[in-house]
């Protein structure tokens, strides 16, 4: 009877550990999502290449309060976004439209803004936030 109730106890205090721990996973996940400056290292160009970001201007963005904001390499950008349990949907993109005084660099933001079209979920690990389109391929990876 004492081990009926001991192994009881057991299973009992190992399933509150994994729910107590869960929803902590989360919120670190969400925080480092959000209020994190990211600045962009590799860019999808639209062919099927990820190559990586260059320039002497950063590619940055910064999510918090529903809104992502940033630079693309020569402008500012800012969009709406939503998202839950890896999903991510960037919506009402808007972007100042100054031009770069190098052609690549504004050929390299164009590839960036239209990757945030079309992102659909996203991936943290280790200081390295990676968006996916909704078939998993990368759209853009940034690092903290």
């Amino acid at each position: 009877m004492k081990y009926i109730i001991f192994a009881g106890l057991l299973l009992f205090l190992a399933n509150c550990a994994v729910q107590s721990q869960e929803p902590l996973h989360m919120d670190n996940a969400i925080h480092t999502l959000e209020n994190t400056n990211w600045q962009a290292t590799a860019i999808n160009n639209g062919r099927g290449a990820i190559v990586p970001s260059q320039g002497s201007r950063s590619i940055t963005a910064r999510f918090a309060n529903g809104s992502i904001q940033g630079n693309g390499g020569c402008n500012q950008f800012s969009a709406t976004y939503t998202r839950n349990s890896g999903q991510l949907h960037i919506a009402q993109l808007r972007s100042t439209q100054r031009a770069c005084a190098e052609a690549s660099l504004m050929e390299q933001e164009a590839y960036f803004l239209k990757a945030l079209t079309r992102v659909s979920q996203y991936q943290l690990s280790s200081g390295q936030l990676k968006l996916l389109d909704n078939n998993g391929l990368v759209m853009v990876e940034f690092a903290k």
